[in-house]
C-alpha cells in the first residue's frame, strides 16, 4: 500500500508538470529549473520523498525511503526544466485572422505581383501554388491562413515576446515575410537578444516599398503599444495606405520612423476623421 500511495503522488506530479510544460504561456529559462513541492499525506506508517525531473521530451522519477514514521507523509518536490526559447504569451486566433485581413486586400481571383498571389496575398493554396485562373472566396481564403498560421505560431515560439500586441505585430510580419525570412531578420534577431521594442522596430522599414512600408509603421506602432488592438478594431485600417508617405517618414528616410506620442496621435485623429 505505501508503494501504491508514493507512486500515485509521482504520477500526479508528472502529470501537474505537462500541463505546465504544454501551456503556450512559457518563457525561456535556459538551463534553470522551477521547483514546485506537493506534499501527500496517507494512512501509511513511513514517510518518503521523490525528486521529479520534468522535461518536454520526457519525464523521470527517483525516490528514497526514509525511517517509519508515526505520521506517514509523501513529499515530492518537481523540478521544471525548460530548456527552449518560448513565447510567453499568446493571441486569440480571431484577432490574428482580423488584423492581417485589414492590411491586406481581398481578391478572389488570381493576380500577379512578382508571383500569382490570391484571397490575402496567399501563393499558395488547397496545397498547390497559385497560377493564373485559381479562384477562393473569402471563407476559404481565411480558412487558408489560419492552416499557413499554425507555421508561424511554431515560429513565434522561438521568439520572445512580452504583450498580445507583440505577438499579433509578429503574425502580420511573417505573414507577410514568410515565416523563413522572419526567422533571419534582424528584426527577430533584436528581439531575442533583449533589446527594447522601441529599439527593435528601427529595423522593420528598411528597404521596403512605399506601401509595406506603411503597413510596417502600424505594425511599429502595435509592437510598441502606441497603437492598441481595439484601434485595429474600430478603425478602417486600409485608410493607412491613403496617408501621404512623408507622414510616415518626415525626412524620407526608410526605415527612420516616427512614432513619437503626437505622431500616432495624429495618424490616429487622421484615420477617424
Amino acid at each position: 500500500m505505501k508503494k501504491l500511495f508514493f507512486i500515485a503522488a509521482v504520477i500526479t506530479v508528472i502529470y501537474c508538470c505537462r500541463g505546465i510544460l504544454s501551456s503556450p504561456a512559457q518563457e525561456k529559462n535556459g538551463e534553470t529549473a522551477t521547483e514546485l513541492t506537493a506534499v501527500v499525506t496517507t494512512p501509511t506508517a513511513a514517510s518518503a520523498t521523490a525528486t521529479v525531473v520534468v522535461s518536454p521530451a520526457k519525464a523521470e522519477a527517483s525516490a528514497t525511503a526514509t525511517a517509519p514514521a508515526t505520521t506517514a507523509t509523501t513529499t515530492v518536490t518537481t523540478k521544471v526544466v525548460k530548456s527552449d526559447i518560448v513565447s510567453i504569451c499568446f493571441a486569440d486566433e480571431d484577432d490574428i485572422v482580423d488584423c492581417i485581413c485589414s492590411v491586406e486586400s481581398f481578391k478572389g481571383e488570381a493576380y500577379k505581383c512578382g508571383n500569382w498571389l490570391v484571397g490575402y496575398g496567399q501563393s499558395r493554396v488547397r496545397g498547390h501554388k497559385v497560377t493564373p485562373g485559381t479562384r477562393i472566396s473569402r471563407d476559404e481564403a481565411k480558412a487558408e491562413m489560419r492552416e499557413y498560421l499554425k507555421g508561424v505560431y511554431r515560429l513565434l515560439d522561438t521568439i520572445k515576446l512580452r504583450t498580445p500586441e507583440q505577438y499579433i505585430a509578429c503574425c502580420m510580419i511573417a505573414y507577410s515575410t514568410g515565416n523563413g525570412g522572419f526567422a533571419k531578420s534582424a528584426f527577430a534577431k533584436a528581439i531575442n537578444s533583449g533589446k527594447t521594442p522601441e529599439e527593435c522596430v528601427k529595423v522593420l522599414g528598411k528597404g521596403q516599398y512605399v506601401g509595406v512600408h506603411k503597413r510596417r509603421w502600424l505594425e511599429a506602432a502595435l509592437f510598441t503599444g502606441q497603437v492598441k488592438l481595439d484601434d485595429i478594431r474600430d478603425l478602417d485600417i486600409k485608410r493607412l495606405y491613403d496617408i501621404e508617405e512623408s507622414f510616415y517618414l518626415p525626412n524620407g528616410v526608410k526605415g527612420d520612423f516616427d512614432l513619437s506620442e503626437e505622431k500616432v496621435q495624429a495618424w490616429l485623429d487622421r484615420m477617424r476623421a
